[in-house]
């Protein structure tokens, strides 16, 4: 249904207890006088001591020149929604009712990296970027590169407004680029043992730690990866396209019928003339 999901909150909305997890320290920052005409970033990724103990979002704090002192300074929180309930995305998210779990599940990882704020705050929290995806299981005769190369043969350049496209590792993975979002398409399983052999910078997905375990399983499918990943400026106006137009909150976003409607917008759009 989807995977990565980045909030942005106001910092009236949230505070730090343990502003020395940042980097560089978050009291710098949140000092009023501290930065002057830069845009400055402080960035808190969970240790691997931490990771030990369950997934937990990456957060980074902004702070931005030449804006009102009220909207100056945000908190973004990027996280993987399926991993932080189920430790992995191989078992995807099935709609509304995973919504609570999800938001029960952020509230305490915050909690535990120090960053106090309600439920009811994430609930309706600002969606800055939102990856919608679905694994989709192939039989074995039909590995996932056949496909993909399948794709190569595509221009599929003007039709989806790109202005880049790469193909990676002999069929292995597929990334349209626009400048507002970005749709890939990867073996999964492959991905993960490419992870699992050389770490994350040479995969496709970050925080592969929380699910190598599943490549014990000597029986694994052919999973084929689609991800649709989307900031917010392109958000507004596709879902208003597919009728869906609604605001951008955690929850609003949070639907298995909105990720059906897109992932088959883009999927009619890219296999139109295989």
């Amino acid at each position: 249904m989807l995977d990565t999901v980045v909030l942005t909150l106001p910092e009236h909305q949230f505070s730090i207890k343990h502003r020395d997890r940042f980097i560089p320290d978050a009291g710098f920052l949140l000092n009023p006088l501290y930065g002057g005409n830069s845009l400055i970033k402080s960035v808190y990724n969970p240790t691997k001591k931490e990771k030990a103990e369950g997934y937990k979002p990456r957060l980074t704090l902004i702070k931005r020149p030449f804006t009102e002192r009220s909207q100056a300074i945000s908190l973004r929180i990027e996280f993987s929604a399926p991993k932080l309930l189920y430790g992995n995305n191989f078992v995807e998210l099935k709609g509304h009712d995973d919504f609570q779990p999800v938001l029960s599940a952020l509230h305490t990882a915050l909690a535990f990296m120090g960053i106090e704020v309600t439920i009811e705050i994430l609930k309706s929290a600002s969606i800055s970027a939102i990856h919608y995806s679905k694994n989709i299981l192939l039989e074995r005769e039909t590995p996932c590169f056949l496909l993909i190369r399948e794709l190569e043969k595509l221009d599929l350049s003007s039709k989806l407004d790109l202005t880049q496209t790469d193909f990676r590792n002999s069929g292995q993975m597929v990334k349209y680029h626009a400048s507002t979002y970005e749709i890939a398409l990867y073996d999964k399983v492959k991905d993960l043992q490419q992870a699992r052999s050389y770490g994350d910078k040479r995969s496709t997905e970050n925080d592969n730690i929380y699910q190598t375990d599943l490549l014990n399983n000597l029986k694994l499918p052919e999973v084929l990866r689609f991800e649709i990943r989307l900031k917010s400026r392109k958000l507004k106006p596709l879902l208003k396209q597919l009728g869906q137009d609604t605001k951008l909150t955690f929850e609003n976003l949070f639907s298995a019928t909105l990720s059906r409607s897109i992932l088959l917008h883009y999927w009619n759009q890219i296999t139109e003339g295989l």
